[in-house]
């Protein structure tokens, strides 16, 4: 339905799976607009149920709603059912009804204990429950009419911060279009006033223009206007200001360098398990990707030589001694490789060494988990379902004298593979320094992360391996990803708990921002 209405979407015509609705300013307009949506379905052989159908009238129900002129409305049709409704009995009911009153904020103190219950292993229905969503069927019975948005006209966003959360509601000519709120997570409550004011507005921004918020409001002039309160509502941050007017830029204020939010950017672009303890330089450029302040690198350098987990885990680098003699610069991508082991791990899912693959020319690289007593067979089936099955097999392996790759089995499967083998120099570790450094690299990501719990670093070989693939390389001045693809490495959003429609999506997330949550701390 989308593909045959693409061309008219939003512009003439909605479509929720088998529901059209063909909307239109005057009477001859729509007769027009109904001409052509009946001859799309008759051209691709698809007919509407004329029992089912209503034309040419001022307002009709859709999807539950009232659309007029006028603007959305609740069926009253449906009132009564809501009235009926019972209590939720699990967590998949409450999160469906949740999910139907998201954008009402004046309630969301009021809605904070089932918000509370959406956490996993938080389900308890008590008396503040059954009071909260008693009053959640009375907002949804009460909404207020919305108003359809015209883009030729300004748009006006309200927000407001609370303890517990933060909401908007975006309007035109003082009349809402659309509502939003959102509970605060553990870790925006400590925020200062300021910072839960800003959340806010950054939220709203987030929500009703689909792209990067920091971006938005760094590319726009806003107007920030203070409105006074009743006098029982505790003070806020702009209530301490004149009231007046408020011209704001980002760029000419100093409320990134005030503010709590820096130091969450620096420990996310340096401690999280996807980006893996970096140094200055590396840490900067993913940072510089996203965000920019004044003072940047000074913040960087400094966070990160305070460091205490980089100061423990860490090797010094030192430059070898004697002249390096670099191997020849590969055509292209996978054809030329590096191989090796590290061996002599703690056992963590049965698994104690490491095999490394990285394509010369890209930098890009494959960690893949090994037992403890692995041999040739083993190592083909391992490289065939790590690196062979995306790359194919490559032209020449640099590869250091292990009894694996000495091996008569190892020779063989190469000669057959028409792949040659070039061997490091015996007791000369820097005849192939990528492959070293890309271990030492390993190790250090893995006691940083698992230096306390070294029986889970299985857990953390994937995360490795994104990180390492996704950092600025020196040799090659970006990322391996970006150099073997040839896009920049996508990113990984957060999750919201309770956001996902899916209680077994919603509780795998969960499960996955506390292991993150855990390793930052």
């Amino acid at each position: 339905m989308n593909d045959i209405f693409r061309p008219h979407l939003r512009d003439f015509i909605l479509v929720f799976f088998d529901d059209i609705l063909v909307y239109s300013r005057s009477m001859e307009q729509h007769i027009d607009h109904l001409v052509r949506t009946l001859n799309l379905l008759h051209e691709h052989s698809l007919f509407a149920k004329l029992s089912k159908c209503s034309f040419g009238q001022p307002s009709i129900g859709y999807l539950g709603h009232i659309v007029s002129k006028e603007g959305v409305m609740t069926d009253p049709e449906k009132l009564h059912v809501m009235k009926e409704w019972p209590l939720p009995k699990d967590l998949r009911g409450l999160r469906g009804f949740l999910g139907l009153t998201g954008y009402y904020r004046r309630f969301i103190q009021n809605y904070a204990p089932l918000t509370s219950m959406l956490k996993k292993g938080k389900f308890v229905w008590t008396d503040k429950s059954k009071a909260a969503f008693e009053h959640l069927k009375e907002a949804m019975m009460s909404s207020p009419v919305l108003a359809l948005p015209d883009f030729t006209k300004q748009f006006v966003v309200e927000t407001d911060a609370c303890d517990c959360g933060v909401g908007a509601v975006l309007s035109q000519d003082k009349h809402p279009i659309a509502f939003m709120s959102k509970a605060l997570t553990s870790q925006a409550r400590p925020y200062s006033t300021y910072d839960k004011e800003l959340l806010a507005i950054v939220l709203a921004v987030t929500k009703w223009r689909p792209a990067r918020w920091l971006a938005k409001l760094l590319g726009y002039d806003f107007l920030i206007e203070y409105k006074r309160g009743p006098d029982n509502t505790a003070a806020d941050a702009l209530s301490r200001l004149p009231e007046q007017m408020l011209t704001l830029s980002v760029l000419e204020t100093d409320l990134w360098g005030r503010s709590t939010l820096r130091r969450e950017l620096l420990l996310h672009f340096h401690c999280a398990p996807a980006v893996g303890h970096e140094g200055v330089a590396k840490t900067l450029h993913r940072i510089k990707s996203q965000f920019w302040w004044k003072g940047l690198r000074s913040d960087v350098r400094e966070f990160v030589g305070q460091c205490q987990i980089c100061q423990r885990e860490k090797y010094e680098a030192t430059k070898p001694p004697g002249h390096q003699h670099p191997l020849p610069i590969p055509t292209r991508p996978w054809a030329d490789i590096s191989m090796d082991f590290i061996d002599a791990l703690p056992r963590s899912e049965g698994k104690e060494a490491i095999l490394v693959v990285v394509d010369r020319l890209t930098k890009y690289g494959h960690f893949a988990p090994l037992p403890r007593h692995y041999h040739g067979p083993l190592v083909a089936d391992v490289f065939q379902d790590f690196v062979g099955k995306l790359h194919g097999m490559p032209s020449t392996i640099v590869c250091d004298r292990d009894s694996i790759f000495l091996s008569s089995f190892w020779r063989e499967y190469m000669r057959k593979a028409d792949t040659t083998i070039n061997f490091s120099t015996a007791h000369h570790p820097q005849t192939d320094g990528q492959s070293e450094v890309v271990n030492r690299t390993l190790e250090t990501y893995l006691r940083c992360y698992v230096g306390d719990r070294p029986a889970t670093w299985v857990r953390h070989l994937s995360w490795a391996e994104w990180a390492y693939n996704t950092s600025l390389h020196g040799a090659t001045a970006m990322t391996p990803y970006q150099a073997l693809y040839g896009i920049p490495p996508p990113r990984i959003p957060r999750y919201e708990g309770g956001t996902a429609r899916d209680e077994d999506v919603d509780c795998s997330l969960r499960t996955r921002e506390d292991v993150l949550a855990t390793t930052l701390r």
